[in-house]
């Protein structure tokens, strides 16, 4: 994952990511800071090989903190605190 923006985020969130597999699936999973899976995206998302842009509607969550946590095809995991307002 490149970016993460705005951060903090009221209504959206906008990632940057650089994917080296050509349509391959990137999983995002939302948590709360206390591990609670609130929103998941990314089955049958496939992604073009270089850098995209994806948003991501947050404004349905709950204010406080967020945890993303981005999964690659290779099973490489990132995890980003956001702070959700």
């Amino acid at each position: 994952i490149t970016t993460l923006f705005p951060n903090p985020a009221s209504n959206f969130v906008n990632v940057e990511i650089n994917n080296p597999i050509p349509k391959s699936e990137l999983l995002v999973n939302i948590y709360s800071i206390q591990g609670q899976l609130l929103k998941s995206f990314g089955s049958g998302i496939k992604q073009p090989a270089g850098s995209s842009n994806l948003l991501y509607p947050i404004h349905d969550l709950p204010p406080g903190i967020l945890l993303f946590k981005f999964t690659k095809p290779t099973g490489e995991q990132e995890i980003i605190k956001v702070v959700k307002e």
